[in-house]
């Protein structure tokens, strides 16, 4: 519990502090008025033709959470967070004997320089929370969950198009895994092929 808690410190220093004081932003401002000014169903029609799945969790969140910029900077804090501890979670299941890079690599992730737009908090709650899709799915996957990793993908690869290549990564996630295990490389890549 460590760790996850180390990261929620970070979370909370680099994206917190002042949260309360910030407000909607860029694409927040039209997505949130169709859902709360005009309801779920304009929220349906908004996403229709591009990404009808993904209104779902827009009606959920929306239902779940008021108009209000804080409430919506804390939750995209959380999915941040979230997203971040499940890799730390998947890096340390493939890499047991590494468990310092893989708390680095994940606390790279949660302060990536490259992206600074943290601030967008209804649009990119709604990215976390989709990109946590995905690596749940690996977690899971990794941990023999095979049915609720294939939910969690499926989710994933339904609602949102910007993560779709990182489903590639799965192959070599599970070919990492079976390292240990004493196979021929033809029996390791037929392996990893019908898990995949």
């Amino acid at each position: 519990l460590a760790i996850p808690f180390v990261l929620f410190l970070v979370t909370l220093s680099a994206y917190g502090i002042f949260f309360w004081q910030l407000g909607f932003y860029w694409d927040d401002l039209p997505i949130s008025w169709i859902r709360y000014q005009l309801g779920t169903e304009a929220t349906t029609k908004y996403f229709s033709d591009s990404r009808p799945v993904w209104a779902w969790l827009y009606q959920l969140s929306a239902y779940l959470l008021p108009l209000k910029p804080a409430y919506w900077q804390l939750f995209a804090m959380f999915w941040r967070w979230a997203g971040v501890v499940v890799f730390w979670l998947v890096l340390t299941g493939l890499f047991p004997r590494r468990k310092d890079l893989a708390f680095l690599l994940a606390l790279f992730v949660l302060i990536y320089p490259g992206f600074n737009q943290q601030w967008v908090s209804y649009v990119y709650s709604h990215f976390f929370i989709v990109l946590f899709f995905l690596l749940i799915s690996f977690h899971l996957m990794l941990r023999g969950r095979t049915i609720p990793a294939m939910i969690f993908s499926a989710l994933h690869l339904l609602m949102f198009e910007y993560f779709f290549l990182l489903e590639f990564m799965r192959p070599v996630v599970i070919f990492i895994s079976l390292r240990d295990e004493p196979l021929t490389n033809r029996e390791r890549y037929t392996k990893v092929f019908k898990a995949w």
